[in-house]
C-alpha cells in the first residue's frame, strides 16, 4: 500500500481548536493535592506537552525534611534527598518533590513528564540535569558515585523529567574516557591479547599497561678449554613501574652477592674452563608487581669452553703436539667459514681446527682462486696444551710466500 503524505491533522481525522480544553495533571506546588485540572490548550505544543507527556505523580513518606523541587530517592519505604556520590544509592532515584514536607509527612513527587514551575527561573534548555549530593538539580556531570540523569531542560521554567537508567561512574569512565595525551608505554605485537572488559581497560592494557622491571645481563666470550677465566657479571635492572626490594647475583642457582643498586657489576671467582658449558650466571630482583610481589629474572648466561682454531706460518712442515699450540695463532670461534690473513716468505702455512668439525668444502686464496692442493693436504694431528690433548684437522701449504693475503676457508 502506498504511503500517504500528511500535511495537517485533519488529514488523519483530528480536529482541534485552540479554545479546546483538556484535563491534565496539575503542576502547581501550591495545590499538590489537586489530581486534575482543566488547562486551556493555546497551541499544538501545549497539546503535545500535556497530553503526550502528562505528569506521573506519586506519593510517599518523608524520611527527613524535604523541600519542593528536590531530587528524591526511596529507601526502606521512605523518601530522602538523593545523593549520587554514594554508590549505595544506585537505582534508588525516584523523581522530583512537588511539595515541602517534614519528617513523617506525605511527599508528592513527579517521576516523568513536563514539570513547569514558576520558581524555576534558570533551567537551561536542552541541558541534561543531574542531582548534587543535596538533591539539588544541577547540570554538573557526576564525577563519582552514580551517573543518574533526572531530565533535561525545556525552558527557563520547565524541565522534562525522565529518570534515566543509572550507571556507576567508575564503569562509565572505564567504557568511555581515558587520557590519550600521554606517551605510549608499550607497543603490542601481533597476536597480543590485552584483556579487559571495558574500552578503557583494553586500551590501557595495550598501550599503558603496568610494566614489570626488566634485567639485562652481559654474555661471556668463548673461552679456550683449560684456561683460567674470571667472568664479570654485568647487568642493569630497569624498575619501570616496579619497586625493587632485593637484588641477587646467582652462580649455578646459588645467591653469591646482593648488589646495592640497579647497575650490577660483580667480579665472579675464577675457574678452569672445561669443554662445553660451564657455570651458569643470572641476576634476580624481587619487585612489587603492583601489590603482588614477584621475582624478575635476567637471561641465564653460561661460559662455554671450546678448542680454538689454530693458524699461522712456520719453517717446519711437521709441527706436532704442543708446538702446534705454541707456534700458531688462536682463533676462539665456533665452527664456520673463516677468513684468515697470511703473511710470510718461504713458509709453510697452517690452518687447523677441532677434529669434530666437518671437512672444508673449499679453500680460496686472496685472488678468489680455489686451492686444490691445500685442500688435499688434510691431515690429522694431536694438539697438546693447557692440560689437554685433542685431535685436530690441519690443512698445510707447500713452501710458499704470501704477502698479506686473505684466504677463505669454506665449510
Amino acid at each position: 500500500m502506498a504511503g500517504k503524505k500528511i500535511s495537517q491533522l485533519t488529514d488523519i481525522g483530528i480536529n482541534i481548536t485552540l479554545d479546546d480544553y483538556l484535563e491534565v495533571l496539575d503542576v502547581s506546588e501550591a495545590n499538590p493535592s489537586e489530581k486534575n485540572k482543566r488547562v486551556k490548550i493555546n497551541n499544538f505544543a501545549d497539546l503535545i506537552n500535556n497530553a503526550v507527556y502528562p505528569f506521573q505523580t506519586y506519593e510517599g513518606i518523608a524520611g527527613e525534611a524535604i523541600t519542593a523541587r528536590k531530587v528524591l530517592m526511596m529507601t526502606d519505604g521512605q523518601l530522602f534527598l538523593f545523593d549520587p556520590t554514594d554508590v549505595n544509592n544506585y537505582g534508588l532515584c525516584v523523581g522530583l518533590s512537588r511539595n515541602a514536607a517534614a519528617t513523617g509527612d506525605t511527599v508528592l513527587f513527579a517521576h516523568f513528564g513536563i514539570y513547569k514551575s514558576t520558581p524555576f527561573t534558570n533551567i537551561v534548555p536542552n541541558a541534561i540535569y543531574f542531582s548534587n549530593s543535596d538533591g539539588v538539580l544541577t547540570t554538573v556531570t557526576p564525577a563519582e558515585g552514580v551517573y543518574q540523569e533526572v531530565g533535561f531542560g525545556v525552558a527557563s521554567d520547565t524541565i522534562f523529567l525522565r529518570i534515566g537508567q543509572p550507571r556507576l561512574v567508575s564503569e562509565m569512565d572505564g567504557d568511555l574516557s581515558f587520557d590519550g595525551e600521554q606517551p605510549v608505554k608499550y607497543v603490542p605485537e601481533e597476536g597480543y591479547i590485552p584483556g579487559g572488559s571495558t574500552l578503557k581497560e583494553v586500551f590501557t592494557n595495550m598501550f599503558w599497561p603496568y610494566l614489570n622491571a626488566t634485567i639485562t645481563l652481559n654474555s661471556f666470550p668463548l673461552q679456550i678449554v683449560g684456561s683460567s677465566y674470571a667472568p664479570s657479571v654485568v647487568g642493569v635492572i630497569t624498575p619501570k613501574d616496579d619497586t625493587i626490594t632485593q637484588r641477587r647475583v646467582l652462580i649455578d642457582g646459588v645467591s653469591v652477592n646482593n648488589p646495592a643498586g640497579n647497575n650490577v657489576n660483580y667480579a665472579a671467582p675464577s675457574f678452569t674452563v672445561a669443554f662445553g658449558n660451564n657455570k651458569l650466571y643470572q641476576i634476580e630482583a624481587d619487585v612489587s608487581n603492583d601489590g603482588s610481589p614477584i621475582t624478575v629474572e635476567s637471561p641465564e648466561r653460561t661460559v662455554e669452553g671450546i678448542y680454538p682454531y689454530l693458524w699461522g706460518s712456520s719453517d717446519d712442515p711437521n709441527l706436532t703436539g704442543g708446538a702446534l699450540y705454541t707456534n700458531l695463532n688462536k682463533l676462539v670461534e665456533k665452527e664456520g667459514t673463516k677468513s684468515i690473513t697470511f703473511n710470510g716468505t718461504n713458509k709453510y702455512f697452517y690452518f687447523g681446527f677441532d677434529a669434530a668439525y666437518g671437512d672444508l668444502e673449499q679453500i680460496k686464496d686472496q685472488n678468489g682462486f680455489p686451492l686444490g692442493g691445500m685442500l688435499a693436504s688434510l691431515s690429522a694431528k694431536s694438539v697438546t696444551a693447557l692440560g689437554w690433548t685433542h685431535e685436530y684437522k690441519f690443512y698445510i701449504t707447500e713452501l710458499t710466500t704470501i704477502n698479506n693475503g686473505t684466504f677463505q676457508f669454506i665449510t
